[in-house]
């Protein structure tokens, strides 16, 4: 908020609130207080605090006994339009994509030299971490 001393309002404040009962936009205004003409226009000051559109997808491909990751692999994320990213896979078998576009469905591939995978397909509306892609023989 700010104040300035001596002054009901600055030159160019122009806030506006919308009255739930009328569903008008309305000006608000320092009336004065006893009532003092002419009213002054007032200042909303406010913080915009971003949602983000975007996700992390993440997950660990594993080797077909289901229980140790597989290294190196290579983990690729496509969009609807084709768009391709991809991810090499940690010692353990994890990967991760950041700064996904929310809202989107991708197909997540893996490829190996030592197993075959099925794809995935995920749906993107937040973060999605467990995924889980095991090899088969």
């Amino acid at each position: 908020a700010k104040t300035i001393a001596g002054s009901r309002g600055a030159a160019g404040d122009n806030s506006r609130q919308l009255d739930v009962t009328s569903g008008a936009w309305v000006d608000i205004v320092d009336a004065g207080s006893p009532v003092t003409p002419p009213s002054v226009p007032q200042d909303f000051p406010f913080d915009i605090n971003g949602v983000s559109n975007t996700a992390t997808v993440s997950g660990q491909v594993l080797r077909s006994d289901g229980t140790t990751g597989l290294r190196n692999a290579s983990v690729s994320l496509t969009d609807a339009n084709g768009v391709v990213r991809t991810a090499t896979t940690s010692s353990f078998g994890f990967f991760s994509f950041d700064n996904v576009a929310g809202g989107g469905t991708y197909t997540i591939r893996v490829a190996s030299r030592l197993f075959r995978f099925a794809s995935q397909t995920v749906t993107v509306n937040g973060n999605i971490t467990n995924i889980v892609l095991i090899g088969q023989e």
